[in-house]
């Protein structure tokens, strides 16, 4: 492995790959390149927007909280496809939703995010590259995934689910803070070793999953309600025109729920 600035990995090798990686100032990653593959990044404050693999581009939208709800591929045929995100309570991507309401994508994972499995609405394992389900990257706690090198990108480091680690180690000025807990000054532990209830979006500090928890039970009962009004004068059939309802409802629950999960700054949840 070769790095940059101390935290920037520019070069991987072993298992039969090879890439390479570039940075921006900030660093965030601008590129991979696997094999002759290469993959560019665009984000807009710190969440990514769009990427382009090869001939394909991918576009990303994501809810007032932060979690990741929409995704459409464009090929360099023009051909298009889309879908909605189902997020669970601890900001997990579990689904892909299509207009009509199917569920034509679900992910499972265990509690460090390992995938077990990615299934159709069949419940068949997807193995084409170019389905919806595999193209998406933002899998276990929203985080991106790298599926060719089984690694997880979390803007200022790699984590690997399979050694429950991050390859590389946190900013020393964590060894200054009080996290409560007795792994707290381990440089290269994932969430304190509390993947349950904890999750790190940049790689440089955890934090409780109840925020999360809090959103997911105000997204659930919004977009019940959201369901209820749509109900009335749409079908899952009619696509967006129905599934607006449910997002935005979604969104405003969520946001209560948001607080209310960060009232409780350490709950034992």
């Amino acid at each position: 492995m070769g790095w940059s600035n101390g935290r920037e990995l520019t070069s991987l090798s072993g298992n039969g790959i090879n890439a390479t990686f570039t940075y921006d100032a900030s660093g965030l990653r601008l590129s991979k390149t696997v094999g002759s593959t290469t993959t560019v990044y665009e984000y807009v404050d710190g969440k990514l927007l769009y990427e382009k693999k090869g001939d394909m581009e991918l576009h990303y939208g994501y809810d007032s909280e932060g979690q990741p709800r929409y995704i459409q591929y464009v090929k360099a045929d023009g051909s298009t496809g889309s879908g909605y995100m189902v997020t669970n309570s601890r900001g997990d991507v579990v689904g892909i939703v299509n207009g009509n309401g199917v569920m034509i994508v679900n992910y499972e994972y265990d509690a460090w995010g390992n995938v077990l499995s990615v299934t159709d609405q069949n419940g068949a394992v997807i193995t084409s590259a170019g389905h919806l389900g595999n193209l998406n990257s933002l899998r276990y706690r929203g985080y991106y995934y790298d599926t060719d090198l089984e690694m997880y990108y979390l803007q200022s480091r790699y984590y690997d689910p399979e050694v429950r680690r991050f390859i590389n180690a946190d900013d020393v000025s964590v060894l200054e803070e009080d996290q409560g807990s007795i792994v707290e000054h381990n440089m290269f532990a994932y969430c304190l070793n509390n993947p349950v209830n904890m999750l790190d979006e940049s790689g440089t500090i955890a934090v409780t999953t109840c925020i999360l928890i809090g959103a997911g039970i105000g997204a659930a009962i919004g977009g019940g309600v959201g369901a209820y009004r749509a109900s009335k004068k749409y079908k899952p059939k009619d696509g967006w025109k129905y599934w607006k309802y449910v997002v935005e409802y979604g969104v405003i629950g969520g946001s209560v729920g948001a607080l209310v999960g960060w009232g409780g700054k350490r709950p034992s949840c």
